[in-house]
């Protein structure tokens, strides 16, 4: 229906104006003769045509010899011409315009039925114009549209599918294949992104996999190397770690055993490995030196095209050098692989070295106890000998002479030994800027240490005051040390009343305490410290016959802990602690310290005590710390004068 109606609209407008062209046109063709016959003389003309019969002359009553055309029988013969030739012309025109209307309808007909379809997504309809003329310049314009719309949407349905090496070729390029073309380079690029992303972090958790299984010693180092030289397609490779100012091969993959030899161990800045080690910087080589590096092969050796060589640090200082080959240069993703994963390598590292420094320590230590037991036996002998003869006496006390001066020299290495656990005060001051410390032995070693840790926003401070001075003071406290290093890295263990539970397990594990007789033990008290907003912080303080101390609002506060210690004979495995949780504001000042400054006695045997403790914090809280450390310093001084120093003495105070 609507086919007809298009077309007849089309018919009746064109019929209407042929028709209005055709009675024009037979109007001035009539109207032209008529004026022409009236203008002109032709009576000579029309006499002759008369006389043949076709005019009728007439005479006039002058007597004039002259005949005139009839003009009203002109005027009928152009007339009924004029009508004829009108409907004629209009019959013709109406005919031809019918025949026209119905052939150009067929044709825009095909051309909004392809529309049509293309609007519908059916790029694939066919345009059957072929004509020269306009209409065929529209159907072949329409057949390129479709053309184009149908290699865009294959183009956007492969970009849909992930297919962004699709290419197209210039001629079918246009807008929307540019944009398109600029969607498929940034998906190409988020695709390389997130393999390269991908290939970091999937590295990373193999790393960190054999990092959590193999963190106890050195063997940790064949297995990292083995693993990086096999996921960045290398094929050698040497994994070094630095002790005593020299670099030591814990490992090595595919070298001979030449190489091997000859870089067993290495100085600082010695070769490409050394330079590593001395400056902290990475060394890519695209050519090495002939003969540096070989790989075995089943045709023989072939000398590798690229070395890597990366430091391996921690906390800033060098822990190794890992040392790797292959044929391919890395890609940055590759390097960025390589060097997160010496940060984690580097973290266990520092954790295995310090472990391993300890485990020595306290087997030093132990050596020194048994010798410091045998020198004292001995020393009983030589007693007993000097009663029985003076002339001995000269001799042994010479003798006794040595051993003196050997055992202070062991206690002066287990002196050493005992600060190389404690913090250092650089690393005090890095952790708590605003602090001081106070640190006195009884004698040359002391019962007595400090514990400062950071873990991400949390730091984790105390002290502790293990049973009795001296050596075997510093022998409780290398345990205690060894004990609590071990819940907070290994168990991974920072809340402090849990920490208090596995230190006091710990102790009557290792002294025997169950069955034995000894009844060795600590006082302790723990802060974890956590910024809770940016004025508050949250203090979770847990203690072992402990009293903090601590000013908040321009008061001074203490805290009671648990009145039990840790460790002893008379106790169970299982014990309690209680954590106070509580909050302060920047700016605040705790001060934790071991009962030797506050038990300190005069001349007159009056102990310093807690009141007098108490009110000196509360004279000089505001002060900066190092002026703080100089008055405590100054009053226990004053107050002990010429008193002999009862106990190991330790105070720790640190602004918030």
């Amino acid at each position: 229906m609507r086919n007809i109606l298009f077309g007849l609209g089309i018919i009746l407008r064109t019929t209407i104006i042929n028709i209005i062209i055709v009675i024009a046109i037979t109007f001035g063709i009539y109207y032209t003769a008529f004026h022409v016959f009236k203008r002109f003389d032709i009576t000579e003309e029309l006499i002759r045509i008369a006389r043949l019969g076709d005019i009728q002359g007439n005479i006039f009553d002058d007597g004039t010899d002259t005949t005139e055309i009839d003009f009203h029988y002109y005027w009928q013969i152009f007339k009924g011409s004029f009508f004829f030739f009108t409907f004629v012309g209009i019959g013709l025109s109406g005919f031809a315009n019918i025949l026209g209307t119905y052939y150009l309808q067929k044709q825009i007909r095909q051309c909004i039925d392809f529309t049509q379809k293309i609007s519908q997504g059916n790029t694939k309809v066919i345009l059957s114009i072929e004509q020269r003329d306009e209409l065929g310049k529209l159907a072949e314009n329409l057949r390129q549209v479709a053309a184009n719309l149908q290699y865009t949407t294959q183009f956007a349905i492969e970009i849909g599918k992930g297919n962004t090496d699709f290419q197209i070729s210039h001629q079918q390029q246009n807008a929307i294949t540019v944009a398109l073309k600029e969607i498929q380079f940034k998906l190409a690029e988020a695709r390389k992104l997130e393999r390269e992303e991908n290939y970091i972090i999937t590295g990373i958790n193999q790393i960190s996999e054999i990092v959590r299984h193999s963190n106890k010693d050195y063997s940790i180092c064949h297995a990292v190397l083995k693993e990086m030289i096999n996921y960045i397609k290398g094929f050698a490779g040497a994994f070094y770690t630095v002790e005593n100012e020299k670099l030591q091969m814990q490992a090595n993959y595919a070298l001979s055993p030449k190489i091997i030899e000859e870089r067993q161990c290495l100085l600082l800045g010695e070769g490409f490995v050394g330079q590593v080690a001395k400056t902290k910087n990475p060394i890519l080589l695209s050519q090495v030196p002939a003969g540096y590096v070989k790989m075995q092969s089943y045709t023989g050796e072939s000398e590798s095209v690229h070395l890597t060589v990366l430091p391996i640090t921690a906390n800033d200082n060098i822990i190794g050098v890992v040392e790797l080959a292959h044929i391919s240069s890395l890609q940055n993703y590759q390097l960025q692989y390589l060097e997160r994963a010496c940060q984690i390598v580097g973290t266990t590292l520092l954790s295995i070295q310090g472990t391993l420094l300890r485990e020595e320590l306290l087997e030093r230590t132990k050596r020194t106890a048994l010798q410091l037991e045998l020198s004292q036996n001995e020393l009983q002998k030589q007693y007993k000998a000097l009663q029985e003869s003076q002339e001995e006496i000269s001799r042994q006390k010479k003798q006794l002479e040595d051993q003196n001066i050997k055992i202070i020299q062991s206690i002066r290495y287990a002196q050493q030994i005992q600060k190389a656990i404690l913090p250092t005060k650089s690393q005090r001051l890095s952790l708590l800027p605003e602090s001081f410390l106070i640190y006195k032995p009884k004698d040359i070693v002391s019962g007595d240490f400090f514990w400062i840790s950071q873990h991400g926003n949390k730091k984790l401070i105390g002290v502790i005051d293990c049973t009795g001075h001296g050596v075997p003071g510093a022998f409780m406290s290398l345990i205690g040390h060894s004990i609590i290093s071990d819940a907070v890295y290994n168990q991974q263990i920072l809340n402090p009343s849990k920490i208090l539970n596995y230190l006091h397990a710990e102790v009557r594990k290792k002294l025997n305490q169950e069955e034995g007789a000894n009844n060795d033990g600590m006082d302790i008290g723990l802060c974890l410290i956590e910024d809770y907003n940016n004025h508050h912080i949250r203090i979770s303080y847990a203690g072992a016959k402990h009293k903090l101390f601590y000013t908040s609002n321009s008061e001074i506060h203490i805290r009671i802990s648990d009145k039990f210690m840790i460790g002893g004979k008379n106790t169970s495995d299982v014990r309690n602690y209680t954590n106070q949780e509580f909050f302060l504001q920047k700016g605040d000042m705790i001060y934790l310290t071991t009962d030797g400054f506050i038990d300190q006695a005069n001349p007159k045997r009056k102990s310093f005590n807690i009141n007098r403790f108490k009110e000196l914090i509360a004279q000089n809280y505001h002060l900066p710390a190092e002026e703080q450390q100089e008055i405590f310093i100054q009053a226990l001084a004053n107050h002990q004068q010429d008193a002999e120093q009862r106990d190991d003495i330790t105070v720790l105070a640190f602004r918030l």
